[in-house]
């Protein structure tokens, strides 16, 4: 079981840097293939020009603003590479505002979206794993 310093401060890597928690704890196989697995459909819907949106609130119509902030703070399980594309949105709005006209701009923030998702997901049995390790034995 990890200290708490050293439990939380390896969770906020693994949220930026998908396997990165695993990977200090000398779990190699299991810190790579997170790695590679959440980073690839992040890589792919960059490619394909997808970017992370800031939620856009619309008065009067509220389902359209929760589907926006959840897509959002899904997105954002990316951690690095969705700061990363949220700082280069706000530098250059114009040419993000750009990449909503391309075809695949839906399926490309789709996988960016599947990847934040998947990190999540990660993150949360790193610290299940092994912050608290006694929670897994009992069931």
């Amino acid at each position: 079981m990890l200290t708490a310093g050293r439990g939380w401060t390896l969770l906020i890597l693994s949220w930026l840097i998908p396997g990165v928690g695993f990977l200090a704890v000398r779990r190699y196989a299991r810190g790579l293939a997170i790695l590679f697995l959440i980073e690839t459909p992040f890589v792919i819907g960059a490619a394909l020009k997808g970017v992370v949106l800031p939620p856009v609130w619309t008065a009067g119509d509220w389902g359209a603003n929760i589907v926006n902030v959840l897509t959002f703070v899904t997105q954002m399980g990316n951690g690095l590479g969705g700061l990363l594309c949220l700082a280069g949105y706000a530098a250059q709005t114009s040419l993000f505002e750009s990449f909503r006209q391309l075809p695949l701009f839906e399926l490309a923030s789709f996988y960016v979206m599947v990847s934040g998702g998947l990190n999540y997901f990660c993150v949360c049995n790193f610290h299940d794993r092994l912050m608290k390790p006694h929670a897994i034995e009992g069931a």
